[in-house]
């Protein structure tokens, strides 16, 4: 897996520190007109890998103008319920799920009217994608944070049992959580504070979280 190799209009795309993922520029399958695969005795333009090499090309304008619009979309209205629920009204639970993948592509000669005519000269093709994915988890067997647990407060999973002691000798009480940031050496041993009562500052808290996933991928071709 870690021998092969992708171009994209003759563009390196392997990731340079594991050449086994293909991810590094994902093209929209509307924007790609042919892949190529090599599979062994490369000529002089290709190498660099021992197994499979795969080219991708897009496309690109024409004399005529040309496009297309798509929508690929994934809803709980099409697929079956979770077994074994209830819903209430006789059905099986259906937690959302909005997938939506589209977009639009657009080719044709480069033509600005009394100033130039690229016909049969310079074409244009352009895509456009967007993703977006909002889900919500219901009717399984799992669980939310409470408000508490939001702002910090996590002292309600204290249980007062301990469970021995640490290296310096203070009890070590179970759930209990340990701020990283006071890690340090004591009488030869690596030894943390836990927060008092099992409460995490919100100035602590990573500001990045997403409650979605969401992404572009746009391709603009002049030639």
């Amino acid at each position: 897996m870690r021998t092969f190799g992708i171009l994209l209009e003759g563009q390196d795309l392997s990731r340079p520190m594991g050449a086994e993922n293909s991810d590094m520029v994902a093209p929209s399958v509307e924007a790609v007109q042919e892949i190529a695969v090599q599979t062994s005795n490369f000529s002089a333009e290709y190498g660099q890998v021992a197994g499979g090499l795969f080219n991708f090309t897009t496309k690109s304008g024409s004399n005529a103008v040309h496009g297309s619009a798509y929508e690929y979309l994934l809803n709980e209205a099409f697929g079956a319920g979770i077994p074994f629920t209830d819903n209430g009204k006789g059905g099986h639970i259906r937690p959302r799920v909005r997938k939506h993948d589209y977009g639009a592509s657009l080719g044709g000669p480069v033509y600005i009217p009394k100033v130039y005519d690229g016909r049969d000269r310079t074409f244009f093709f352009a895509n456009l994608e967007k993703y977006s994915d909002r889900k919500v988890y219901g009717g399984t067997f799992a669980t939310v944070p409470t408000q508490a647990f939001r702002n910090g407060d996590l002292s309600a999973v204290l249980t007062g049992r301990q469970l021995g002691t640490d290296q310096i000798g203070r009890p070590i009480l179970e759930n209990t959580i340990y701020d990283p940031s006071t890690t340090r050496l004591q009488n030869g041993f690596r030894v943390r504070d836990p927060f008092v009562t099992n409460f995490i500052p919100p100035s602590r808290f990573d500001p990045s979280r997403p409650r979605f996933s969401r992404s572009f991928r746009c391709l603009l071709k002049v030639g």
